[in-house]
């Protein structure tokens, strides 16, 4: 993979757009990324590694904060990056999730992360895909490692890899994890470890279900396990076959028990059914006696009620006659009764036709009534007919008193009008001349808000200057203090130069050796080597020295680049101020401010002036509109009036002669009313003298009717009839008493003819208690055989199937058992807990072991030579002090001293070598391992300031190493001497306003 183009925006500290273009790099091989502490060298990593995966890395993608403070409100923070991978180039666009302003209102709106790959192809760029997840598998199947790979391979992180170098075995196992990928053998243990704990409560599910048949088996035999057996760790007896014996045991001793216990039962059986049969014979004969006795007092009892019974049977008789007389004698007396009722009736109805037809009762007849009854309800029709025309004469009379009360008041409300109408013109002029006034100081509002938008800008540019005037003189003294600063480092550096010049000789002679030729002059003598002067400055000194006067000389030009860009600041800021002071805009600030309020209250008099004219306006309106109505509404009021007082007089007329003298007060309806109750009682009368003439037939045919049937079934009256008629229940006692007798008498002569019964009343009576006894006693010892037979069969019947049972638990737990044995074996192996695992390394543990050997190797090839040949990194699979597994702790052997030790002894610059070998070496070995594309673009973030300058330059040999096949290494430092060593450069600058790239370029 090699990086060509980045272009940023609002990212980061970077509040524009800023583009690198890292192939004018290539030619150099190796370039410095310098800059200010905070400038943004890290951020171009970010947005490199941002623009590949769409995460920044480390502990930063957590903030979820990418887009620059400095950038204005609506710009997106956006990356584009062009790389080549594997021969194919590709761009990618990538903008994170970030709070836009609103388009409309206020507030922000969140703004999904958006994506766009290209390829560039013979016709241009081409389209790929927009989605995040899609771009993100691509790129990770192209570059052949994860986004954690990457930075691990690519970017060398700020103070990681010297973590990696110094960590415990569990921590360095979970990035060699990351970085390889081999979680798929953490997964192998997780399974062996889940298939052991599965196969474990499988066994003891197995292992449970034989204890509780066991015990079962010990409940229903009676008896208890082996001593030496114990009843939930059953797995020795199971597999060696005693638990099955055991079982079968107790079954063939239980089968034993019943078989005897069997013929025992049979001898008592037929005992106890000879005693039953002895016991049913006494009875039988003991119930026939009894039988045979009843009968006889039976008999005897049947002839002393021979004449209840006689007397019975007459009863019975008369009154099955008597019930066919007895419904008509019902009949003859209810029509008697009706037709008494209806002559009462009749003579009430016809007291009130009498009176209303002013006539005696005795000329009443049902012809005259129906005469009356016909005239009535005629009158009542007419009646009806003319009930409108009342209703008509009401609503006339209510028009005409409305009316009239209503040409009072619209006089009145019509001469109120015709005042308003004349008052209104004259006020609703007065209201326009003010209105027009508002006006035209209104229209001055608009120019004087522009001025005073102007005089505020000023004032606070003015504002501005005054301030931008004390910073100014506080940075021209910080720019006074730093130039002396550094101008005595630079004399500093100066006086210690000369003075290891002057003492170079001594320097070289403590350099030579005995039989070392001289550097200056070659002879192999030294007849008078130069002694060093007490307190002479060293190589360091001067370094030192040089390095100190470095930094205070960036220091002085990053504050004299401040204090021009004050000074350019302050000259603007004065010219828009216009050369006028605080005071004086302030001033006129103020007084434009008086007229703008006093235009603002125009403006209100204005609205409320504008109300009045229109509610004037439109109340003028509404009073004229007011006013032809109320004459229309007069004209039609007058016209209602007299159409009114018509319909009164002539529907008066009409109505009075319709009614008789002294109702015509009562209305129309009521004279309805009153016909039409005289023809309802003229139509009651009527029928009523109808309903007696039918009830008295009625009446005489039902007395005749009763005395023929009485005569016909041998009574002489209908009351002798009645007389002998019984109630059913009587009926039903007298029967039920006639056949009980009669059943009796057969029971008794059926009881004394049975031989049998004469057979037992002659024989002498049995001793029943004695029987008795004789039978309980045997029932009573097969009761108890047959318990103990009924236990023993069930005893054995349960152990024969208990058996059966443990037969079949046993066969489902032996291969459970065995499965588990395995399992139990192989997951302790894995996890390195096993007797067997001599290292107790686990199997992830033990793969990693391999790759980190890998490392170690490719580490060391680098480590000799930045070390000069002393140190080497060394592998062991021993645990470190504390660890509960070993298998990834490393060593760093010192070839002067023959000893290794710990990582931690090393000294900053030792550790920084070390670590950046290794971090060389694994980025060599995840590369090889992912099996993706090759880096050609590696960066390194920071650590050169602890080195001395012989190990800085072995560091660097080292790093030009790298850019063989074209491999090109980009270094972070914001170290002054790596600016010297270095050539080719990528300097960032910060400001107030947001970082930049100021400058690509070569230096000598």
């Amino acid at each position: 993979m090699r990086i060509h183009q980045l272009e940023v925006t609002a990212f980061g500290p970077f509040s524009g757009s800023q583009r690198i273009d890292f192939d004018d790099l290539t030619d150099a091989g190796l370039f410095l990324l310098c800059g200010p502490t905070g400038a943004g060298k890290t951020s171009v990593l970010d947005a490199i590694c941002f623009g590949l995966y769409g995460e920044v890395p480390g502990d930063r993608n957590s903030a979820k904060r990418l887009r620059s403070d400095h950038a204005a409100a609506g710009v997106a923070p956006k990356v584009v990056l062009e790389v080549s991978i594997n021969g194919r180039r590709f761009r990618l666009r990538r903008s994170p999730a970030w709070q836009r302003p609103k388009r409309r209102g206020t507030g922000t709106t969140t703004e999904q992360a958006r994506v766009v790959l290209e390829e560039h192809r013979d016709d241009g760029w081409l389209h790929l895909s927009s989605r995040l997840d899609e771009t993100g598998h691509l790129v990770t199947d192209l570059l052949g490692m994860n986004v954690t790979q990457f930075t691990q391979v690519a970017m060398l992180p700020q103070g990681r890899f010297q973590s990696f170098l110094r960590a415990r075995s569990e921590e360095r196992h979970k990035v060699l994890q990351q970085l390889f990928r081999t979680s798929r053998f953490e997964d192998i243990e997780r399974w062996l470890v889940s298939h052991r704990q599965s196969l474990k409560v499988a066994d003891k599910g197995r292992q449970d279900a034989v204890a509780a048949v066991v015990s079962r088996l010990c409940e229903a035999a009676s008896t208890d396990l082996p001593e030496s057996w114990e009843l939930h760790e059953l797995a020795a007896p199971a597999e060696s076959g005693a638990l099955a014996e055991w079982a079968a045991e107790l079954v063939t001793t239980a089968g034993s028990v019943r078989d005897a216990v069997g013929g025992e039962l049979d001898e008592v059986s037929a005992h106890a059914r000879s005693a039953r049969e002895e016991l049913e014979q006494a009875r039988g004969t003991l119930d026939l006696r009894r039988r045979h006795d009843e009968a006889v007092r039976a008999q005897q009892t049947l002839a002393d009620a021979e004449r209840e019974a006689a007397d019975a049977r007459k009863r019975l008789d008369a009154a099955r006659r008597a019930a066919v007389v007895v419904p008509l004698a019902r009949v003859a007396g209810e029509a008697e009764a009706a037709a008494e009722q209806a002559e009462r009736a009749v003579s009430d109805v016809l007291e009130e036709a009498a009176k209303l037809l002013d006539t005696e009762l005795a000329t009443l007849t049902a012809q005259r009534l129906a005469g009356a009854e016909r005239d009535a309800h005629e009158a009542a029709s007419i009646a009806k007919a003319l009930l409108p025309r009342e209703d008509e004469l009401k609503r006339a009379r209510q028009r005409l008193a409305r009316a009239e009360a209503l040409l009072d008041d619209l006089d009145t409300e019509a001469r109120e009008l015709r005042e308003r109408c004349a008052a209104l013109p004259a006020r609703i002029t007065t209201l326009r001349a003010d209105l027009a006034e508002q006006e035209s100081l209104l229209a001055q509002a608009e120019p004087l808000r522009r001025d005073e938008q102007e005089a505020v800008a000023r004032l606070d540019t003015a504002r501005r200057s005054l301030a931008m005037a004390s910073e100014l003189s506080a940075a021209r003294e910080s720019l006074s203090a730093r130039v002396d600063a550094a101008q005595a480092l630079r004399e500093r550096m100066h006086e210690i130069r000369e003075s290891r010049i002057n003492g170079m000789a001594a320097e070289l002679a403590a350099a030579l050796g005995s039989g070392d030729s001289c550097p200056v002059c070659g002879s192999a003598e030294h007849p008078a080597v130069a002694s060093p002067v007490a307190g002479a400055p060293a190589q360091a000194d001067e370094e030192a020295a040089r390095t100190a006067y470095e930094d205070a000389d960036f220091v002085r030009q990053t504050q004299a680049e401040a204090v021009a860009t004050i000074e350019r600041n302050l000259a603007v800021a004065e010219q828009s101020a216009g050369g006028r002071s605080v005071a004086d805009l302030e001033a006129a600030l103020k007084g434009l401010r008086d007229r703008l309020e006093a235009c603002r209250a125009a403006g209100a008099a204005r609205e409320r002036l504008a109300q009045q004219v229109a509610s004037r306006e439109k109340e003028l309106e509404q009073v004229r509109s007011r006013s032809e109505q109320v004459q229309v509404n007069l004209a039609a009021l007058r016209q209602e009036s007299t159409h009114a007082r018509a319909t009164v007089e002539t529907a008066s007329v009409e109505l009075a002669a319709l009614f008789e003298d002294g109702e015509v007060a009562r209305g129309v309806a009521h004279l309805i009313e009153s016909r039409s109750a005289a023809g309802a009682a003229f139509a009651r009368a009527r029928e009523a003298l109808q309903d007696r003439d039918t009830a008295l037939a009625r009446s005489a045919e039902a007395r005749q009717q009763a005395h023929d049937c009485a005569a016909e079934h041998h009574f002489d009256t209908v009351q002798a009839a009645t007389a002998a008629a019984l109630s059913d229940h009587d009926v039903e006692a007298l029967e039920a008493l006639l056949r009980t007798r009669s059943d009796l008498r057969a029971h008794a002569d059926a009881v004394l003819s049975d031989p049998k019964v004469h057979a037992a009343a002659a024989a002498p009576a049995p001793d029943l208690v004695v029987v008795t006894a004789a039978a309980a006693d045997a029932e009573e010892a097969l009761a108890e055989c047959g318990a103990r037979s009924r236990v023993s069969s069930t005893r054995a019947e349960r152990l024969a199937r208990l058996e059966a049972e443990l037969t079949t638990g046993l066969e489902a737990w032996a291969p459970t058992r065995s499965a588990y044995a395995v399992a139990r074996t192989v997951s302790t192996f894995a996890e390195g807990k096993g007797g067997d695992n001599t290292l107790q390394m686990r199997l992830s543990a033990y793969v990693l072991a391999s790759r980190l050997k890998q490392v170690v190797a490719a580490a060391n090839e680098r480590l000799r030579t930045m070390s000069d040949e002393r140190y080497t990194l060394e592998h062991s699979a021993s645990r470190g002090v504390g660890e509960l597994r070993g298998g990834l702790s490393l060593q760093v052997r010192d070839e002067w001293t023959g000893e290794s030790r710990d990582p931690a002894t090393l000294s900053g610059g030792e550790t920084f070598v070390a670590s950046l070998a290794l971090a060389l070496g694994l980025a060599d070995v995840v590369t090889s391992e992912a099996g993706g594309s090759s880096i050609d673009t590696l960066f390194i973030d920071e650590g050169f300031g602890t080195l001395d300058p012989e190990t800085l330059d072995d560091v660097m040999n080292t790093l030009d190493g790298l850019r063989d096949g074209g491999r090109v290494v980009g270094i972070v430092s914001h170290v002054p001497e790596m600016r010297t060593r270095v050539t080719a450069q990528l300097q960032i600058r910060k400001d107030r306003t947001g970082s930049r790239v100021v400058a690509v370029r070569e230096t000598v």
